[in-house]
């Protein structure tokens, strides 16, 4: 691990990473605005991870077009298209219409960035090291977490809403600005979309594919609809309380175990990550002290930081040569569609049960049932485990 750490390489995509994933954060104390002018939580949940949806899309139908394509060039674009729609956004800020339509914009960025920087790191880690190695680089997008909510919690507080977009544009800029010094060759692209599809065709990998989906919507539910959820049970909206607690135990867990982490296997380790994003949604259901986000964070950020590096590596050794991109996309993929999809399904549900029940309610639903989900999945595994099955 040493080497990847002090590698020029490595540190340059980590610090880009970093910079990416702090602007989409910046952006994360939005919901209690948007719910300020009249949005529903399945706009709210929709808005919040359209990028998801859009990165699916790109996925599925331009991965073997872009593998073929100057990675360099690519983050370009995505980045500067999403620094010019941030600023639009600056300027439009109560349209909710119009600022659909420029978050679609900014999202290439994120189908670009996601994609392509987690391609770049595969390039750089040991194939030996491939569960650890991206434990570690996804250090970047677990710091970026706090960091864009902190930031963006204080100039929620002090300047209007709208601020939020210039703060994530900064960030963006920074991404871009380091953008310039990654070196990168077109890619050969002569079996990328094949392998996608095959992956996807593949049964033995169904439960893997669930798995991500059901992360991905963990993740998004708790970014998503907290700041709501704080608002209405502690008076007052916040996100940095969790996602500092997320953010310490992410990076003592991937860094003090990272080479435990190779040595223990992966049905144990999902197991273990299934029961604790389930404790940690079942303890939001239950908030009613500003400490508890803390302690969900440790939880939750637990929970993560073992299920995701776990179930990446998975995918990617699961493809027995085919090509490292597509099999690192369709891991993405399914995480990415869990973000949108069951944000999405989960906040039609809480405006259901919040009719009756009031916004308190329809907000404790979608944890609760987000929880149940996690829970339901364990069973799952464990059958997995005693068939013998292949994970």
């Amino acid at each position: 691990m040493r080497k990847i750490i002090l590698s020029p390489a490595f540190i340059l995509i980590f610090l880009e990473n970093f910079f990416f994933f702090s602007s989409r954060n910046s952006l994360n104390m939005l919901p209690p605005y948007l719910a300020s002018l009249g949005a529903s939580k399945a706009y709210t949940g929709f808005f919040m991870n359209i990028s998801s949806l859009l990165l699916v899309v790109f996925v599925l139908f331009f991965t073997g077009f872009a593998s073929r394509l100057n990675k360099k060039y690519l983050l370009t674009a995505g980045f500067s298209l999403q620094l010019v729609s941030l600023i639009l956004m600056f300027f439009c800020p109560r349209n909710l219409n119009i600022l659909l339509i420029f978050q679609f914009l900014s999202s290439f960025s994120y189908a670009f960035g996601f994609t392509i920087n987690s391609s770049i790191a595969f390039d750089i880690i040991p194939p030996g090291k491939r569960t650890s190695g991206i434990a570690l680089f996804g250090l970047s997008g677990v710091l970026a977490a706090p960091t864009g909510s902190f930031f963006g919690e204080i100039m929620s507080n002090l300047f209007r809403p709208n601020s939020l977009f210039i703060l994530s544009a900064f960030f963006c800029l920074l991404s871009l600005i380091l953008v310039f010094f990654i070196h990168d060759e077109p890619g050969h692209g002569s079996n990328s979309g094949v392998s996608f599809w095959k992956i996807l065709k593949n049964r033995e990998l169904s439960l893997l594919f669930f798995l991500g989906i059901l992360l991905g919507g963990a993740w998004s539910v708790l970014t998503t609809f907290i700041p709501d959820f704080t608002s209405a049970r502690l008076g007052f909206a916040n996100l940095s309380f969790y996602f500092f607690a997320n953010s310490v135990i992410a990076v003592l867990s991937r860094t003090v175990f990272a080479k435990t982490i190779d040595n223990i296997s992966r049905k144990r380790l999902i197991i273990t990550a299934l029961t604790l994003i389930a404790l940690a949604m079942l303890m939001t259901s239950l908030l009613f002290l500003p400490w508890q986000l803390y302690a969900i964070g440790v939880l939750y950020g637990l929970g993560h930081s073992i299920l995701y590096p776990v179930l990446n590596a998975a995918f990617v050794d699961s493809g027995k040569g085919l090509d490292k991109f597509a099999l690192s996309n369709a891991f993405i993929a399914m995480y990415t569609l869990g973000n949108v999809a069951l944000c999405t399904i989960l906040g039609v549900q809480g405006d259901f049960i919040g009719s009756f029940l009031g916004n308190n309610g329809g907000l404790t639903s979608i944890f609760i049932s987000m929880g149940l989900l996690a829970a339901a999945c364990v069973p799952m595994v464990i059958s997995q485990i005693r068939e013998n099955k292949k994970i």
